[in-house]
């Protein structure tokens, strides 16, 4: 079985992050399960990050606090989003740096 991953951007715009954390969940929902490529099974992982104008006022801050949001729901495991939040400030400054 083979893994694959992706990093993708999905804008959805006139929501609030209640909102948009249903659709992530639609959208890791639709890729849990297996795809099958040329017979053989491809699982992909998906970590959603989010991030709202809230707390981001241009289109390039907003993707900044969705990838760090993204890492941070990453490193919580395979399949889960997570809600960019002030307190993820610091890691966000670390991620730019790299």
């Amino acid at each position: 079985m083979g893994i694959a991953c992706c990093h993708c951007r999905v804008v959805v715009g006139g929501r609030d992050a209640a909102d948009v954390a249903s659709v992530a969940d639609r959208i890791i929902a639709a890729m849990a399960d297996p795809l099958m490529v040329d017979g053989t099974p491809l699982v992909i992982g998906v970590s959603i990050g989010i991030a709202t104008t809230a707390t981001a006022h241009t289109v390039e801050r907003m993707f900044q606090q969705a990838d760090a949001a993204m890492y941070r729901a990453k490193a919580t495991g395979r399949g889960r989003t997570s809600v960019y939040d002030v307190d993820m400030r610091s890691g966000e400054l670390v991620l730019r740096k790299r």
